[in-house]
């Protein structure tokens, strides 16, 4: 059976689990696909974790039939939308046969083939012991006897290295017992200077830490950046996000910026110029920092819909708290 879903149906079956309303579901679905549709124009991929990845696959012109005429025609060249649906969501659909594993098939070919294994190594017991080669029949020419290896064969150089050493040694020995000390300058006169140097190299020691530049420890403070967009028509906080962030869901960290000149969070005049905050991390791997002032965006955001009498306020309010349990406190 070949069975359509509809959007509609999509987003009743929504609306029943989720208990909101059939108006957010609507602008949902309908922003989540204008999304995916400015990515593949812009990147060529759009990758939704726990969904799939949407890629533009260019078909070149074919020649194919009509189904219902018979007649020939030429389809001319074209972008295709192929879908890969994400691991998780693999193992969801087919969560009712992943325990079962593959088995081996036994077919009639297999069979015939063990019969004709089994044969050959009947055959082979049956030979007779008396064919098999043995040394003795081999002529007296292939048979090599090779000699034991010499033990110890360096013995002779190592001894000779030996003597060497011990006249080296003796040598050396024999040198010092010709020099002798000279004692011309009295002992006294030795240790003075002795004493005169180490006088000296403590001197010049303490001279040296004097002079050593002391390193004064600067800390450092940090200070937000943003990058400044002109807002053109058909821009959205939502496709911003994601162009600048990769991660279409912290768009709230733009309107926090912008929440003076942006008085309702769904809508951008075209012909503005919007500040985008740079983040410390990325899109998926935010720091603190980061995690803070997104929680900040989402707590003004749902100030914003709730002056507004916006239904879906709570949800952001929710939101916010994930990110950061005291922003509420901290603004109250």
């Amino acid at each position: 059976m070949n069975n359509k879903v509809t959007l509609q149906e999509i987003i009743d079956a929504i609306v029943e689990k989720t208990d909101h309303k059939k108006i957010f579901i609507n602008d949902y679905i309908h922003e989540l696909i204008n999304a995916i549709k400015e990515g593949l124009q812009r990147d060529g991929h759009v990758n939704i974790t726990g969904l799939g990845i949407f890629k533009l696959n260019w078909v070149k012109t074919q020649n194919m039939r009509n189904p219902r005429t018979g007649e020939n025609i030429e389809v001319p060249a074209h972008s295709k939308i192929h879908f890969r649906p994400d691991k998780k969501m693999r193992i969801f659909v087919n969560r009712k046969y992943n325990h079962l594993n593959p088995k081996e098939i036994v077919t009639k070919k297999s069979k015939k083939k063990e019969g004709e294994i089994m044969k050959d190594e009947i055959n082979v017991e049956d030979k007779d012991v008396n064919d098999v080669p043995t040394a003795q029949d081999k002529p007296k020419e292939d048979i090599i006897t090779k000699k034991p290896p010499k033990k110890f064969p360096y013995i002779p150089v190592i001894g000779s290295l030996i003597i060497i050493l011990i006249i080296f040694l003796l040598f050396q020995f024999l040198n010092r017992q010709e020099k002798k000390p000279d004692h011309s300058v009295p002992p006294k006169l030795e240790m003075v200077k002795e004493k005169d140097t180490v006088k000296k190299d403590k001197s010049i020691a303490i001279a040296e830490k004097k002079k050593e530049p002391t390193i004064k420890k600067t800390e450092t403070t940090y200070k937000e950046t943003s990058i400044i967009h002109h807002v053109i028509s058909g821009n959205t906080l939502w496709g911003l996000a994601d162009k600048y962030y990769e991660n279409a869901p912290l768009w709230p960290n733009i309107y926090r910026k912008n929440m003076e000149t942006v008085s309702n969070p769904d809508i951008i005049l075209s012909g503005k110029s919007i500040e985008v905050p740079n983040l410390e991390g990325t899109g998926y791997n935010l720091t603190k920092r980061d995690s803070f002032n997104i929680a900040e965006g989402y707590y003004l955001s749902y100030l914003a819909y709730k002056k507004c009498g916006n239904e879906k306020a709570s949800e952001f309010l929710r939101i916010a708290k994930r990110f950061n349990t005291t922003v509420e406190k901290n603004k109250k």
